[in-house]
Formats: C-alpha cells, structure tokens, sequence
C-alpha cells in the first residue's frame, strides 16, 4: 500500500522517477483474488514487482492451476520481497510453482529495508536469485553464528 515505505518509494516514486511503467491497484484488488496480481504482471509483461512474503505465500494458498493457465512470467526480471521477513521456503517454493509460467528462480530479489534509510537497505544484485543460510539455534542463543 502507499502509506507503507516500501508501496510509496519502491512501488510508485522510483517508477516515476526512472520513467518506467507503472500499474496501481489497492490492496484490496490483491487479496480479494490474489491471482490478478500475476495475471497484471503477465498481461502489462511486468519485470519488477513485490511484496511482502505473506503476498506470496498467498500466491501459493490460493491460485489455482486454472487460474494460472496461460500466465507469462517470463519477462519477471525483480520478484522482491521485504517489509516483514523473507522466508526462504516461501520464495523457493514461489520459484518452483510458477517455473511453468516462466518464472526464473533468479528473479527472486530478497532485500531489507527501513523507512529510516529512505526504504532500501540490503539486497541482492538482481538476477542472483535466493541466498539464504542457516545456522544453529544453539550457537545464536549464545551469541555465536555457526553454520547449520
């Protein structure tokens, strides 16, 4: 949503500040039907768009495989996801799922960010895909990162 750093600056200020298209719907349009968000990726052939990882969780839950009939992905170049935590498991099995459209795992664009920083803090380059690791929750609970 606008009123959120991530909807406001990511989502409508550096599009009109790059020149670049850019297609508005209300939350609302989202999570009554959240397939319309990949169908308006497919039919404006959107290369970024995100969200938080509830946004594609939904994706998961509740598009059907007829609804994802003659989705095309493919042009998908960003898949970002932020504003609350990224969850690895989510975005490999959003990769997965949506492969068949011709959604490349590589588009998946983890970042962090605060409104403090002015949005974007952390990320990947675009087209590195998913980096994640895991670690011991013994090793954290005292204060150590160990690989798991």
């Amino acid at each position: 949503p606008l009123f959120h750093d991530m909807g406001l600056i990511g989502g409508l200020l550096q599009p009109l500040y790059c020149g670049a298209s850019l297609v508005l719907v209300s939350p609302r349009y989202f999570l009554e039907r959240p397939a319309r968000w990949l169908e308006l990726v497919s039919r404006h052939r959107g290369t970024v768009s995100g969200g938080p990882d509830f946004s594609y969780r939904l994706c998961l839950e509740r598009i059907s495989e007829a609804q994802a009939r003659g989705l095309d992905l493919s042009h998908w170049r960003v898949a970002y996801s932020g504003a609350e935590p990224v969850r690895a498991d989510t975005m490999a099995a959003f990769a997965e799922r949506f492969a068949a459209h011709g959604f490349r795992a590589g588009a998946v664009h983890a970042c962090y960010g605060l409104a403090e920083a002015t949005l974007y803090v952390t990320g990947v380059r675009p087209g590195q895909g998913l980096w994640a690791r895991a670690f011991s929750a013994q090793a954290l609970a005292v204060g150590a990162a160990e690989p798991d």
